[in-house]
């Protein structure tokens, strides 16, 4: 399968970009009219580059312990920016020798061979053998081909996308989009690597009576000290990594840890499943979600932890794309909410609480109301968004992500900017791409 050719494009040069923190060598951006590239024997060149970073399998999955390697989704999201192949190269050269967390990549392990189809179950979420789940997958795709595998295991691990912080999900979804095999392999055993269940309990709540994404999210806002609720949760003894069994593999991740945590206690808002779920179109449901968790994050612009819920989203439509079946994909759909209320719930104590920090909550539903409101039927009457004087302009975040050396920032403005196309220029998509996140300082 030929990669896909992303658009709009922008070239790379030499400028200095304003708001973004510009990567060692700062490679830089100037602005072409959006379009696709007009040469198209270079463009062939920047895919066949774009197949061999992506191919690439001489780095970990993660690094420092429980940090994502996100190399490859900035590749993605640079070329879908329009990046040419010199400027991914230096890129990629800097996020290896010197990431914004001030860490180098980890070197790829190696399989022994202990993952197959007898007992690749029983290592699922344990964090143990993932180069041995890349190599039981990839003899899974040569046996049966790609899509049937995609079809034999993804709803299985799917049930568990709260990994790593939503990470599998968007490790898979994303390599679904770029349609490359090496990635896709990479991204079903990062679901089986880190998986956390977000499978509702035996006797699970009742349904959520909402008609759209937005309406659980102000369901959510309306219940008080939701914060109050996490916090006792995590004090639980059984959820102590160092004195049980519960997740000992998690121990110093922080929201990591009580994300599985919170999914493990259960609550009516994390398992109860909407009705939307199971009522909406497929399309339609996918772009409600898309809207719900961009009033989310405009509510606390520039949050690193919920910008994931909108790059998992990428995530989960290509998912959703690549199943069959109807019900596995809705549940698919159904788990993957569950794992972002689950963590945007663990998000109201920070990133990385102790006790004594400050605890910023969920928003209001105030909040949350007076952005629908204002961004419900706002659209842009330009094709690059000037005609608005909030937020800033294509043109803008193009330069400002194709520098940003935090690559979560281009990640949200390429996806951002595919929404904004597709919706007839939905102006909630422009703002909420206008607001870049910035690294969380991480304890070595």
């Amino acid at each position: 399968r030929d990669p896909i050719s992303w658009v709009p494009v922008v070239r790379a040069q030499r400028s200095t970009p304003q708001g973004g923190t510009p990567f060692r060598g700062q490679i830089k951006s100037q602005h072409t009219k959006m379009g696709l590239v007009s040469s198209t024997c270079a463009r062939k060149k920047d895919l066949s580059q774009l197949s061999t970073w992506l191919d690439d399998t001489s780095k970990h999955i993660e690094f420092r312990g429980f940090l994502t390697n996100h190399e490859k989704h900035a590749v993605i999201a640079l070329h879908g920016l329009g990046a040419s192949a010199e400027h991914i190269r230096e890129y990629v050269k800097n996020y290896e020798d010197d990431n914004p967390y001030g860490a180098q990549l980890e070197p790829a392990r190696k399989s022994e061979g202990k993952i197959d189809a007898g007992n690749w179950k029983d290592f699922v979420g344990r964090k143990k053998h993932f180069p041995d789940y890349v190599e039981f997958f990839a003899a899974e795709e040569k046996r049966m081909g790609m899509h049937k595998m995609l079809q034999v295991y993804l709803p299985e691990l799917m049930e568990g996308p709260a990994a790593a912080l939503l990470h599998g999900l968007i490790h898979t979804g994303w390599a679904l989009d770029a349609r490359n095999r090496t990635m896709e392999i990479e991204g079903l055993a990062y679901l089986a690597f880190a998986n956390v269940s977000c499978v509702p309990p035996e006797t699970a709540p009742p349904a959520l009576e909402d008609a759209t994404p937005l309406d659980t999210l102000l369901r959510i806002s309306k219940v008080g000290k939701l914060e109050e609720w996490v916090l006792k949760v995590i004090d639980k003894e059984q959820y102590d990594p160092k004195k049980g069994s519960f997740h000992p593999e998690l121990e110093g991740t922080g929201l990591q840890l009580r994300v599985a945590c919170l999914l493990a206690e259960g609550h009516p808002l994390i398992h109860g499943r909407p009705r939307w779920v199971d009522l909406m179109k497929i399309d339609d449901m996918l772009h409600q979600m898309y809207y719900a968790l961009s009033i989310l994050y405009l509510a606390v612009p520039g949050d690193f932890v919920l910008l994931h819920a909108l790059t998992g989203m990428w995530g989960l439509e290509h998912i959703v794309k690549n199943l069959d079946d109807e019900k596995a994909k809705r549940n698919a759909i159904a788990h993957t909410w569950a794992a972002i209320v689950a963590t945007a719930l663990g998000n109201t104590l920070g990133l990385f609480y102790k006790s004594g920090d400050k605890i910023p909550g969920f928003p209001s539903e105030e909040a949350l109301q007076k952005l629908h409101d204002t961004y419900e039927a706002k659209v842009d009457g330009k094709e690059d968004g000037k005609a608005l004087a909030d937020g800033k302009p294509w043109p803008v975040l193009f330069k400002e992500a194709m520098v940003d050396r935090e690559e979560h920032n281009p990640k949200l403005v390429y996806v951002m900017h595919r929404l904004w196309l597709r919706s007839n220029k939905q102006a909630v998509f422009r703002m909420a791409a206008s607001h870049f996140t910035e690294t969380p300082k991480v304890s070595k």
